[in-house]
């Protein structure tokens, strides 16, 4: 099932990729799909260099570059390849990621094997840094990818918040934002599964990604894991804790006034100048008609919140069972990152709406 609605959330972002689930074994028909014969480029990360041994084998009948990708590479070598390559067939993020590039300039197929069950490299708009084509077909084989198992269903997962920050920002903006929401909540359904629907929820929430506005939840995930790796699971329960207690006890601050500039100049660091269109500072009426809006929703939103939370749960259990590890997260750390997530996107959310009222962590004395 997760299949068929994963390839129609393809379409909709207007891809033409193929999805495949099955045994690697099977490389070479897949290519043969796009390029009969002829010159194919191999590449993959250094790190499955005995991982993808057998793949010399498989793809026999063409004439095979075969690349082992190390870190810090960049895909400018590979331009150094005949003219004539005509497919790519990448293993691991950074690879799948230089192969895009590559195929993008050179007119030629890249065939995806995610080495994980997530889909780096796969969707983002951009790869090596430029505007890249997605890929011409994915291979995911679930006995293959095996990597990272406990991290992608946790930022899969996150998926869960970022509906959420939509569902918060359509009853105080006035303006329902559907992009890309129904792609968040497949991946927040899909991702409590097996192996094939965690990466096809990574899969959903990176093509929600695309259509959907900046989330903060999102933006909080990521400026956390740039400080600590490996923190997807920690900033989903901590985003879902946020939203219960701001819902379930925050009683908004009549005359406080954030220092809107100061905030600004902090959120620039993480998302460039572009922070700057996401800021406005509310009117006295915009902030008492979202006080009014606050105490009519409340109810709704501690429901919510409670069963967010209640999620956040679940996908921790099979987190540590899949091998998790509980993120390190230096104390302060998770309340920076939620704080400066307001300004990184567009949508009145939780955290927005916290900051506005004065109720941020570190706006009423904790942490």
């Amino acid at each position: 099932m997760c299949e068929d609605e994963l390839s129609a959330a393809v379409r909709r972002c207007g891809y033409h990729t193929q999805l495949y689930f099955g045994s690697v074994a099977g490389i070479a028909a897949r290519v043969k799909a796009f390029v009969p014969e002829g010159k194919v480029l191999f590449i993959a990360d250094e790190e499955y260099s005995e991982k993808v041994s057998h793949f010399r084998a498989a793809l026999s009948p063409f004439r095979l570059f075969f690349v082992l990708y190390g870190k810090g590479e960049r895909a400018a070598g590979l331009f150094s390849l005949p003219d004539d390559v005509r497919a790519a067939v990448a293993v691991g993020a950074r690879s799948i990621a230089a192969a895009r590039f590559f195929c993008t300039l050179r007119g030629a197929y890249c065939i995806a094997v995610p080495a994980e069950r997530g889909a780096r490299g796969i969707f983002e708009p951009c790869a090596e840094g430029y505007p890249s084509d997605p890929p011409a077909a994915v291979l995911f084989d679930e006995s293959f990818a095996a990597d990272r198992a406990a991290e992608n269903r946790a930022w899969a997962a996150m998926s869960a918040a970022m509906a959420e920050d939509i569902d918060i920002d359509a009853v105080f903006s006035g303006e329902r934002k559907e992009a890309g929401y129904a792609e968040l909540r497949l991946a927040e359904k899909y991702a409590e599964g097996d192996a094939r629907q965690v990466f096809a929820a990574a899969a959903f929430r990176a093509l929600g990604e695309r259509l959907a506005p900046a989330c903060p939840s999102a933006a909080f995930a990521s400026a956390l894991g740039a400080r600590v790796q490996g923190s997807a699971l920690r900033a989903l329960v901590y985003a879902a804790e946020r939203v219960r207690d701001l819902f379930r006890g925050g009683q908004p601050r009549e005359y406080f006034v954030p220092d809107y500039a100061s905030r600004a100049e902090t959120a620039q660091k993480f998302g460039g100048k572009e922070v700057f269109q996401n800021i406005r500072v509310p009117t006295a009426a915009e902030l008492s008609a979202r006080a009014r809006l606050f105490a009519e929703s409340r109810e709704h939103f501690c429901v919510s919140a409670e069963l967010l939370l209640g999620y956040a749960h679940r996908i921790a259990e099979k987190f540590y069972a899949d091998g998790g590890k509980a993120a390190q997260v230096p104390e302060g750390a998770l309340a920076a990152c939620y704080s400066v997530s307001c300004e990184l996107s567009p949508l009145l959310s939780a955290a927005a709406l916290a900051r506005d009222f004065g109720l941020l962590p570190h706006m009423c004395g904790g942490a």
